[in-house]
């Protein structure tokens, strides 16, 4: 009897070790998944970073372009206001100078002052 219970703990034991070395086996393997795993998350993650730096400098940069385009505009808009106000200063004082010389042309052509010129 002690002889079978020896053969069976033996068994048993036997099993045992290859269960063990089955259980390790299929841990091992979790592990290096959950490693190979973690690399990628961890690539992943430095790569959303690197975006999100990007992605704030190019923020940075649109919004300092939009600054400076805003003020240029804002430039622009009195460079062409100005410049409403002399042309149209400048079209009053053609108008005007047209119609004095409409006028004196009036006046130098009339039968009296035709007249007096020849003499």
């Amino acid at each position: 009897e002690f002889e079978s219970e020896l053969s069976t703990a033996q068994k048993e034991e036997v099993k045992a070790q290859e269960d063990f070395k089955a259980l390790a086996a299929a841990k091992t393997s979790e592990i290096e998944a959950g490693k190979k795993k973690l690399d990628e998350v961890q690539a992943e993650d430095a790569g959303n970073a690197k975006a999100l730096s990007d992605a704030k400098e190019d923020l940075a940069l649109t919004r300092n372009q939009r600054s400076e385009d805003v003020e240029f505009l804002r430039n622009l808009k009195l460079t062409c206001n100005d410049l409403d106000t002399q042309m149209e200063k400048r079209s009053k004082t053609r108008s005007a100078e047209t119609m004095a010389v409409a006028e004196a042309i009036a006046v130098l052509t009339e039968d009296d002052n035709r007249e007096m010129l020849a003499k």
